[in-house]
């Protein structure tokens, strides 16, 4: 993961908007990961891999 400076805010408003921004980025990468090791993983690993990804991505939706 990629440290990057955060930008000055100009309100309470714009560090939520930042917040919920990383925080949907970071589920992004959790998903994607699991969506790879899935590919690799055994049948029954890979099964529960995979109903980890459609977790992470229904958090994703409501998020």
């Amino acid at each position: 993961m990629l440290n990057r400076p955060v930008q000055p805010s100009h309100g309470p408003a714009d560090a939520i908007q930042a917040a919920h921004h990383q925080i949907g980025n970071s589920l992004q990468q959790v998903a994607s990961l699991l969506r790879l090791e899935s590919r690799s993983a055994t049948p029954e690993a890979a099964t529960v891999l995979s109903e980890a990804g459609r977790r992470v991505r229904a958090i994703m939706h409501l998020h």
